[in-house]
């Protein structure tokens, strides 16, 4: 993290910070990566709503790319990903018995 620019003051004041919380979580047990594709963004951000609301403490990242970010990632990366909307996930998994959540698509 970038501490100097966590306090800014005006030019020429000094700034001093006097209080400061810091929330630490743990490293989780387990994560897996998945990919989502859609045929329209709507349905992209439906889904997005769905899962968040069903497990919200698993889904540790959620990245959404339109047509045009997939056709400039196949150029620059030369991957072959279909280019329409889609969802890249990341899941984390907390709990000690190993399970891990599956999501079932329609």
């Amino acid at each position: 993290y970038d501490l100097n620019h966590l306090f800014m003051g005006s030019e020429g004041t000094l700034g001093i910070i006097t209080e400061l919380t810091v929330r630490l979580h743990p490293k989780p047990l387990k994560m897996v990566g998945a990919m989502a594709v859609f045929n329209n963004l709507h349905d992209a951000a439906a889904a997005v709503i769905q899962i968040h609301s069903h497990r919200p403490s698993t889904l540790a990242r959620c990245e959404i790319l339109n047509a045009v970010a997939l056709k400039n990632v196949n150029l620059l990366f030369r991957k072959d990903f279909p280019e329409t909307p889609t969802l890249f996930f990341e899941f984390q998994e907390n709990e000690a018995d190993g399970c891990t959540t599956v999501l079932h698509a329609k």
